[in-house]
């Protein structure tokens, strides 16, 4: 997909298939998941998920800014980066009424951030289960 913005509503996902945004890439999906099979590239990237988990862990993404949100109870947020990466803000606009910041899941939601070269830089909240050490790098020291 080219350009920035995807919303689905209904009983589907959004698996997306790809993405290149040169400013910034929004993804909504009302049911179910978001997921990925191919690379996402973008200045800032942000995903919610009203009722499922957000799922982009392919090690391939190139992502400078990096927010989501996932608060039902037991959704997960699962991000990894190529390279170094930020959990920050993504302004508003196209499918967010408002600016997302940082990393939103419900008490007994996970976020799982990764690295692959680089590391992770936080300037936002993560709320949610944040497991051992945050952030991480891709040797695993915090």
């Amino acid at each position: 997909m080219e350009g920035g913005e995807v919303e689905r509503r209904g009983p589907l996902g959004g698996d997306l298939k790809g993405m290149t945004a040169g400013g910034s890439g929004r993804l909504r999906t009302v049911t179910k998941d978001i997921t990925q099979t191919k690379k996402m590239t973008a200045n800032a990237l942000g995903a919610v998920s009203t009722t499922g988990a957000v799922l982009l862990s392919l090690a391939t993404n190139d992502v400078v800014k990096f927010a989501a949100s996932a608060t039902t109870a037991g959704k997960e947020v699962d991000y990894q980066d190529a390279t170094a990466f930020e959990v920050g803000q993504v302004t508003a606009g196209g499918p967010f009424g408002a600016n997302l910041d940082g990393i939103t899941t419900s008490a007994t939601g996970r976020v799982r951030l990764q690295a692959v070269t680089g590391d992770i830089t936080d300037t936002t909240a993560l709320t949610g289960q944040v497991p051992g050490a945050w952030p991480r790098t891709s040797s695993g020291s915090p």
